[in-house]
């Protein structure tokens, strides 16, 4: 016989590489009896491949819907990050008196802002 890639980490059945299948349709040393007994997962236990087929399937759908909603996630965090890494910096747009794209009135008004700022958190800390 021929050894297999080993189980599959999801379902637990043997995994067979496709070149495998294509050793077989070629006609060369694959089994095809073996090849059909790793697609059915049957080995070692040889369990009932019908109920053992159906809870495979169910556990294969179930870790197909996980892998679909972490991938949908992954997706939808990477379109939408820069929404999130936004810096909405409001004091410095109001407060920074010394900005030198404002005008000298602009900066006077923000000087003014900033001191009545500062004196409302003083007397609300004292």
């Amino acid at each position: 016989g021929t050894a297999g890639a080993g189980p599959c980490l999801v379902c637990g059945s043997e995994q067979v590489y496709i070149s495998e299948t294509g050793r077989m349709l070629d006609g060369s040393s694959v089994d095809a009896d073996l090849l059909a007994r790793r697609r059915r997962g049957a080995g070692a236990g040889e369990v009932d491949a019908a109920v053992d087929g159906r809870e495979r399937d169910e556990a294969e759908d179930g870790a197909f819907l996980r892998a679909m909603d972490q991938r949908n996630k992954l997706i939808d965090f990477d379109e939408n990050r820069a929404e999130r890494t936004r810096v909405i910096d409001d004091q410095s747009d109001f407060f920074d008196s010394g900005a030198h794209w404002m005008t000298a009135e602009q900066r006077a008004k923000a000087k003014a802002a900033e001191d009545a700022f500062m004196q409302r958190v003083s007397e609300r800390a004292g």
